[in-house]
């Protein structure tokens, strides 16, 4: 939280709306922060509005317009899990929350791993406390600009909706769009209601073979009065709870197109991109925050590192890396260590999104 906190000290002048960029382009002379984007999400505010304050502080810090645009363009709405203690003007979801007292479906039992390890208690997620959110399209590709001028209040094929021009501030010191907005493509949603429990193995190097999917179960439970408390077996790994918030939020696309030759000399793009993340939290759906490189383009070798009864449970196409989704990404808190201030990226074929299934989840960690 240190580099957040130091920004929104730093930009006292956050309420007056962009400053103006220097006269090289460069980053404005008061570093901007992100207080506008989490005073709208803790307001519910629509994503929509939310790309508009972050296209706003992007270009308020350097970005050129046309760039922030396209970055903005290609984020994807997804469900921020943020931590109450991080986020106290917000009351925590009664049942989401990670860690605590352990759950189960009435009648399971403890989920194992091949070697009869217990796997760790890592989350509960009642789906009828989250916002409706649906995820990215299978292949959605970020837009190349913005629509022009002339079509940018025109409808366009139905989908989630994206900012497609400029913004104008309003009175609160926030924005709002200041034209329409083109839709984007959009894919499955999580079910309504229902409750995922999430096990996962903190131990799982020491098993014969890496296998993740074996150090993954995802119990999937219609009706949470279906729940039992279940008490950990002896020498399982527990922590918290950690009560969650869940907040309708854009997530930045792996490629946020803010590298390279695209931006001019000066802008904090580091620091821009870090005070992005720590609003950002725990999430569902949207967009991996990737530590070691996009964790989907790992699939395919994971599960080549795993059993053979694990890849019986594949199609080719899926063995393939082909047609996988992230359903949640977990970073390390409190309690939950992931290697070393790592994070547990669930994700699952794209079919099984479709379908509500949740029995085929693989957990990978990065670090």
């Amino acid at each position: 939280m240190g580099l957040f906190h130091r920004l929104r000290r730093a930009a006292s002048g956050e309420e007056e709306g962009p400053a103006a960029a220097t006269a090289g382009g460069g980053s404005v002379a008061g570093p901007q922060t992100f207080a506008g984007l989490r005073r709208l999400m803790a307001e519910g505010a629509d994503t929509t509005l939310q790309r508009a304050e972050i296209e706003r502080v992007l270009v308020a810090n350097g970005v050129p317009g046309s760039v922030a645009a396209r970055s903005v363009a290609s984020m994807v709405d997804g469900v921020a899990l943020l931590e109450h203690g991080a986020w106290p003007e917000l009351a925590p979801a009664p049942g989401c929350r990670l860690g605590g007292e352990p759950l189960l479906p009435a009648g399971a039992s403890w989920p194992l791993d091949r070697t009869g390890r217990p796997l760790t208690f890592v989350a509960v997620l009642d789906l009828a406390d989250l916002p409706p959110v649906s995820a990215p399209a299978d292949g959605l590709a970020p837009a190349d600009a913005p629509a022009p001028a002339a079509s940018r209040t025109a409808p366009a094929a139905s989908g989630t909706a994206r900012p497609a021009s400029g913004f104008a501030p309003t009175a609160s010191g926030t924005v709002r769009p200041a034209s329409g907005f083109a839709p984007t493509a959009s894919g499955p949603a999580l079910p309504a209601s229902g409750v995922l429990l999430v096990f996962w193995d903190q131990a799982f190097a020491d098993a014969p073979e890496i296998d993740f999917v074996d150090a993954t179960r995802v119990f999937s439970v219609a009706d949470p009065t279906g729940l039992e408390s279940a008490g950990a077996p002896d020498g399982t790994q527990t922590f918290g709870p950690v009560a969650l918030c869940p907040v309708r939020m854009p997530f930045p696309a792996t490629d946020d197109g803010l590298g390279g030759d695209a931006l001019p000399d000066g802008v904090p793009i580091d620091e821009l991109r870090a005070a992005l993340r720590e609003e950002q939290g725990h999430r569902l759906l949207g967009v991996s925050h990737d530590i070691q490189g996009p964790v989907l383009d790992e699939v395919a070798y994971w599960l080549r590192e795993g059993t053979a009864g694990t890849r019986s449970r594949y199609t080719e196409a899926e063995l393939a890396g082909e047609g996988w989704a992230l359903l949640a990404q977990v970073d390390e808190t409190s309690g939950l260590v992931l290697g070393d201030a790592g994070a547990l990226y669930l994700v699952l074929p794209r079919a099984d999104l479709d379908a509500g299934r949740f029995d085929r989840v693989m957990g990978i960690m990065q670090c």
